[in-house]
């Protein structure tokens, strides 16, 4: 038999962007340290992390919107 998918939660989409914002956060202070300490190079290598949160955040709110639009049809 096979298992019922998760039951997943505007709550759970939303504690997912605010934690992968919080991430991206801490990513681009990292970098401003970079920066203020002279390493600018360094600083560039750091955020270009924060691109890969923001894509994620981007999936989560559209599936979000999605699931929020269906449930008022």
């Amino acid at each position: 038999m096979a298992k019922e998918p998760p039951v997943i939660s505007m709550r759970d989409f939303l504690k997912c962007v605010r934690e992968r914002l919080d991430e991206a956060a801490a990513i681009a202070k990292a970098a401003e340290a970079c920066t203020k300490t002279g390493r600018p190079d360094r600083a560039v290598g750091v955020v270009c992390n924060v691109k890969y949160l923001l894509c994620d955040v981007d999936t989560f709110i559209n599936a979000a919107s999605m699931i929020h639009r269906m449930s008022k049809s």
